[in-house]
């Protein structure tokens, strides 16, 4: 769910703002969070009924057809160089923050290891087909609904809460 992966990467944002390749501005400490949250999100670019999907229709069926479809190569280790890869050719071409590639392999990880706690699991060292999981939940499933969803939001604003109190 594309919530879930919003959290989760909003909360690992905060989690590592200590050491975010970023300075102190607390508008910088915002992007870097805001980053990381949406490229939560890019791994199901594979998907073109996802969130970004539905965004970028054209660019998500290219996805999903190079990549064999969804929860295929950009669930993987691989993926995820490739997203960094492209985001550090974006950075350079666009004179982008020198962090954005990081927000984006934060991101990805961040998102394939919660796609890791599902029952389907990821093909982490694609193109081999075997997949790694914990089958711990179902996507879009209650556990996912009552109790992750919640756990993540109490994460980010117990860290959000700290920024800010330790920020002044």
């Amino acid at each position: 769910m594309a919530g879930t992966h919003l959290l989760s990467g909003v909360a690992a944002g905060l989690v590592l703002l200590p050491v975010a390749p970023i300075t102190g501005d607390p508008f910088e400490q915002a992007a870097w969070v805001a980053a990381v949250g949406l490229c939560a999100l890019a791994p199901d670019l594979d998907h073109p009924q996802s969130t970004l999907g539905r965004l970028l229709p054209p660019v998500s069926w290219l996805i999903a057809w190079i990549s064999g479809g969804h929860r295929a190569a950009t669930h993987s280790v691989l993926g995820v160089a490739v997203f960094t890869g492209l985001a550090q050719t974006v950075t350079v071409l666009a004179h982008l923050p020198a962090w954005v590639p990081y927000a984006v392999a934060v991101g990805c990880v961040i998102h394939v290891a919660g796609d890791c706690l599902t029952r389907n699991g990821c093909p982490l060292l694609w193109p081999a087909s075997q997949r790694f999981g914990l089958s711990l939940f179902r996507t879009g499933s209650p556990v996912e609904r009552i109790v992750v969803a919640p756990v993540l939001m109490l994460t980010a604003v117990w860290h959000a809460a700290t920024v800010l109190t330790s920020n002044g």
